[in-house]
């Protein structure tokens, strides 16, 4: 982007195509990411206002595209341009990461606060979904089919609020490392990843997930499932740390990017196991040092 008016372009083009390819809008956002990352928080909310502003006049031919860039703006840019804003200051992906999970954690407790009994209003929110989805349908399913989804929905249900808190964390992380990377391609090729690499959570992290854990063992009802939502957070902070530590060790013991190729695609086929795997890893590096053990022993060689 070489001035203010290819990046409003960009932003905006990128922001649309997403209403038809969903992760286009994360580029959109890492774009807003990048214009705060070498120019500032000023800059990148003029990028952004000018992008709103392409939105609205599209919006006389496209009806709605209005709404869709507002939307857009404050639950994607805004979001992506703080965290970029605090790494552009602290130069720390882990203070950033941080960050991430503790504006997360508001949004859990501020969704606690407004709604109330949150399992309630998830159960409800699936009970419509369910009656609207059999009636564009037009047929009843066996009742133990619904019987059976009901279970699964009523059990996701209890930390349902911390599975969306995570999920738009996880995209808003993504985002902002997309932004770095493009930070880093235009003024420092080699910065992004080694910053990655490194990346290694606060060591007191670890005891908001064991008193995360003591309220969902001990006072889930109490305290309405936050113990749970509060670990979701949790493991996909960890998550990032584990990719980190598989980046970090590849890159030590100077092996194959086939390996890194490897990892993403059982995480395509095997997201599940992986992810927790993965998430582990990261929690239990507090105190292996995985990278750190791994590099001495290759110096060593």
């Amino acid at each position: 982007m070489r001035g203010r008016r290819q990046a409003v372009l960009a932003v905006s083009a990128f922001g649309m195509l997403g209403v038809l390819i969903p992760p286009l809008v994360m580029i959109s956002g890492a774009l807003v990411g990048l214009a705060t990352l070498r120019n500032g928080v000023v800059q990148a909310l003029v990028v952004s206002a000018g992008a709103v502003a392409v939105f609205a006049v599209a919006s006389l031919f496209l009806n709605g595209l209005l709404g869709v860039g507002v939307k857009v703006a404050l639950f994607v840019w805004l979001p992506v341009l703080m965290m970029c804003e605090v790494l552009r200051r602290t130069v720390s992906q882990p203070f950033t990461f941080v960050l991430a999970g503790a504006l997360a954690i508001v949004g859990i407790l501020g969704f606690h606060v407004v709604v109330g009994d949150t399992g309630l209003w998830w159960r409800n929110y699936w009970d419509e979904a369910i009656v609207s989805g059999l009636d564009r349908l037009g047929e009843q399913p066996p009742s133990a089919n619904i019987h059976a989804l009901m279970q699964v929905l009523d059990f996701m249900s209890l930390f349902m609020t911390g599975v969306v808190a995570a999920a738009v964390m996880f995209s808003a992380l993504i985002t902002v490392l997309i932004a770095r990377w493009f930070h880093a391609v235009l003024d420092n090729p080699n910065g992004f990843g080694n910053e990655f690499r490194a990346l290694k959570l606060d060591r007191r992290l670890p005891i908001v997930v064991a008193v995360s854990l003591a309220l969902g063992l001990f006072a889930n009802d109490l305290t309405n499932g936050f113990g749970w939502e509060v670990l979701c957070v949790a493991m996909v902070l960890y998550f990032f740390q584990g990719i980190a530590i598989v980046h970090g060790v590849v890159a030590q013991l100077g092996a194959s990017v086939g390996w890194l190729v490897l990892l993403y695609l059982l995480l395509i086929v095997l997201w599940s196991p992986m992810a927790f795997a993965l998430s582990l890893t990261g929690f239990v590096d507090t105190w292996l040092d995985i990278r750190e053990r791994i590099g001495s022993k290759a110096n060593q060689r």
